[in-house]
């Protein structure tokens, strides 16, 4: 293994990393455009406005529920 070779390595990971959370912020923009009049999302003990989600939406792992409350607390702390 060069040098050379690990740089490379590490720039696709690093390159298939920012395709992924770039992915995932958009599904979460789409879901705000369809919903334009939503101003916020009510989850039981919290309020999130859209800004605070489009922040956390790179952390969200797509496969779980979009809003779950144990994964927005985990986040928040």
């Amino acid at each position: 293994m060069t040098l050379a070779w690990i740089l490379v390595t590490l720039r696709q990971i690093e390159s298939s990393m920012s395709v992924a959370v770039a992915s995932r912020r958009n599904s979460i923009l789409q879901i705000i455009q369809k919903n334009k009049k939503l101003q916020e999302i009510h989850i039981p003990e919290t309020r999130l406005s859209i800004e605070r989600l489009v922040t956390l939406a790179p952390f969200l792992n797509t496969s779980e529920k979009l809003f779950s409350r144990s994964k927005i607390f985990e986040l928040r702390k």
